[in-house]
């Protein structure tokens, strides 16, 4: 059975392909974060891409995430994708400290559903969705 850090490292992997010239600051935010809970790893490594939208390949970083929503019996796996990427999104595109252009146009169904179950659960609206 896998740990929560399992699936954590599993969602770095992922959000590191086609991203390797941000690599080595995803990978310095993540070590100047190691004594926190492994589930704010992926929120800081994101932190990296959303500070440098034009270098980063949203079409991959959004595909790679979608393919692994798509099982939706690895329940952690989700909750970790949807709880430290998609609500953060959701969060800074509603705080207007990141433009939903740079994803709105990769994002796939699953992450839109739940970005939307977000937003009627938070009762707002994220701009783009």
């Amino acid at each position: 059975m896998k740990t929560d850090k399992d699936w954590v490292e599993l969602v770095l992997s992922r959000m590191k392909r086609g991203q390797e010239h941000l690599q080595p600051q995803m990978e310095k935010a993540v070590q100047e974060q190691i004594d926190m809970p492994e589930r704010l790893w992926v929120y800081y490594a994101l932190s990296i891409l959303m500070r440098h939208p034009e270098q980063t390949r949203w079409d991959l970083l959004m595909a790679e995430l979608e393919s692994l929503i798509q099982d939706e019996t690895q329940g952690d796996l989700c909750e970790i994708i949807y709880q430290e990427v998609l609500e953060t999104f959701a969060n800074a595109i509603s705080n207007q400290s990141f433009e939903h252009h740079w994803i709105t146009p990769h994002i796939g169904p699953l992450s839109r559903d739940y970005i939307q179950a977000y937003d009627k659960f938070m009762g707002g609206k994220t701009p783009g969705f």
